[in-house]
């Protein structure tokens, strides 16, 4: 006669782990031991942002020209400023002399001086 049993191993196919338990395969504690990892590394690199932040908004630069260090341009007498504008570090200020004619004066900010000056003549 021929035995009808079949035993339990070779009814078993390879994908069955059920002898090991999940959690004490070396891939799965690996893979705890990255994702444990990973995270306190996320923790931290936030707390460090955060007081990298809080740091330099506590300690911002002082301001570069105080009230009482104020620089002074002079023009010259009888002199009326008409308008000031601004550019790339530059001030063009546009003056009206007594006799009707016109002069911009360019100050560098950077230099702390006046680099030219342009006396505008009519034909």
């Amino acid at each position: 006669m021929v035995n009808n049993q079949v035993s339990k191993a070779s009814t078993k196919s390879d994908d069955d782990d059920d002898d090991l338990p999940v959690g004490d395969t070396p891939g799965f504690l690996f893979l705890k031991i990255a994702v444990y990892t990973m995270g306190l590394m996320m923790v931290a690199g936030f707390a460090f942002l955060i007081y990298t932040l809080v740091n330099r908004a506590s300690t911002l630069p002082p301001a570069l020209v105080s009230a009482d260090e104020a620089v002074e341009l002079v023009v010259g007498p009888g002199e009326t400023v008409q308008s000031v504008s601004l550019n790339r570090g530059a001030l063009a200020i546009h003056v009206r002399r007594p006799d009707g004619s016109d002069a911009i004066i360019v100050y560098s900010l950077a230099r702390q001086g006046v680099v030219q000056r342009l006396n505008i003549k009519s034909q």
